[in-house]
């Protein structure tokens, strides 16, 4: 029995031209083989001349490509099927009139224009944020602010912003103008949700400023929503709802691995048990879904950006940054997930403390507490209009159920109630 169709499989039983798209999807992204003489339904009723077959194959890679793709072409003469060994080349793009392909599954498709693009850069032994940039007269007070604090850098001049790999002779690359205070790019979509998406807490486009101050004030925002602190004998007490580096993880990897040659934001949604955040664009052409995951490879699609963002320490290490979200959430449940797609990663980082549901009645109560605001007990009984005994009952609940954190001891307790909710 044939092996069905795959990424690095496909069977044709006649020779047309369209096997010729395939081709130029070996060629590009990974090695594979195409079997002629084999039925749609993996029958294998041959070909009546194998050997004239084979040579027209190579006829027709040779004339359909310039340069063609390195392959080998062979003859079975058991079953009398030829079978054509397409490698991923050196000289990509390779195009079949005008357009490149790639496989998806057991289909051949053609690559979008982000995609082409990568393969043009990857031909060129360059990345998007190492082209020049059309902009002049860039300032980095952001840049500036950072190199001081991360290795005492006084004065960002061009000799630094060519160190950095930001200038070449007179003229700035994408990554400086990403970088500058001028940064005309898309930034980040900040959305903060309710019990449900039809409640907007908050919406802030973060945008026109340096990735830096992008960075920051994400952070910032996130911080706000998810770590709160607490005194207990009067220690103050850090505690992450969501553990803040994989947060920072997730958010570096979107800002600095995303396609910038693609329009659209940063989509940061915060809801009260998770994080989403999706970067537009999906794996740089040179890492598998397999290699993301396992962090086996460290190939950022922007080498400038992870360089310097490494330099300041807001990445650790080129490449372990899936590793330090996993590696934040060990011992809890559940799990951060990530979604990659060809258009599109998303990355979920759920929080460690599951909220228990409340009734209508308990949710009243709870909503007419303000968030940051420190109460007594009597506080309570006065807001909620209950007696000592019904209000003990409710924050012992509301404790219960993860929405109240009780700071403090004996006379001095307070209650809280936590961010988010």
């Amino acid at each position: 029995m044939m092996a069905p169709e795959s990424d690095v499989l496909e069977y044709k039983q006649d020779l047309t031209k369209t096997f010729l798209k395939t081709v130029s999807a070996f060629g590009n992204f990974h090695d594979g083989d195409i079997i002629f003489g084999v039925a749609d339904d993996l029958t294998v009723p041959g070909l009546d001349h194998p050997a004239q077959f084979a040579e027209s194959v190579a006829h027709m890679i040779n004339d359909s490509f310039t340069p063609a793709p390195p392959y080998d072409v062979s003859v079975n003469e058991d079953n009398r099927t030829v079978a054509l060994h397409v490698y991923k080349g050196m000289h990509r793009p390779y195009l079949y009139k005008g357009k490149a392909y790639e496989r998806r599954g057991s289909s051949t498709v053609e690559t979008d224009r982000a995609v082409l693009q990568d393969l043009i850069l990857e031909s060129r032994n360059m990345t998007w944020d190492e082209l020049p940039s059309s902009r002049e007269n860039l300032t980095f007070a952001a840049l500036e602010r950072e190199a001081q604090n991360a290795f005492g850098l006084e004065k960002l001049g061009n000799d630094a912003l060519r160190s950095l790999g930001l200038l070449s002779g007179s003229r700035f690359n994408h990554a400086a103008e990403l970088l500058s205070d001028q940064n005309d790019f898309p930034g980040i979509d900040l959305t903060v949700f309710g019990d449900s998406v039809s409640i907007i807490r908050l919406r802030k486009i973060i945008s026109g400023c340096s990735l830096i101050d992008q960075y920051w004030q994400a952070l910032e925002l996130f911080k706000s929503q998810y770590v709160y602190e607490t005194i207990e004998e009067s220690l103050r007490k850090k505690t992450e709802r969501i553990p803040e580096t994989a947060f920072r993880e997730a958010l570096v990897n979107a800002l600095i691995h995303r396609n910038w040659s693609l329009p659209g934001f940063v989509s940061v949604q915060m809801y009260p048990d998770h994080i989403q955040i999706t970067s537009p664009g999906g794996l740089p052409i040179t890492i598998t879904e397999e290699e993301y995951l396992n962090d086996n490879v460290s190939d950022p699609r922007n080498q400038t950006l992870a360089w310097i963002f490494l330099r300041l320490h807001l990445i650790e290490r080129l490449g372990t940054g899936i590793a330090r979200i996993k590696e934040a959430y060990a011992g809890s449940e559940p799990k951060p997930q990530f979604h990659l797609g060809p258009h599109r990663i998303r990355i979920e980082l759920p929080v460690t403390d599951i909220f228990q549901p409340l009734t209508s009645k308990q949710s009243q109560y709870l909503d007419k507490m303000t968030p940051g605001v420190l109460y007594t007990r009597q506080d309570l009984e006065a807001l909620f209009s209950l007696s000592r005994q019904q209000t003990l009952s409710i924050l012992n609940t509301l404790l219960k159920s993860g929405y109240l954190t009780r700071m403090g001891s004996g006379r001095a307790v307070r209650y809280l109630r936590r961010p988010g909710q």
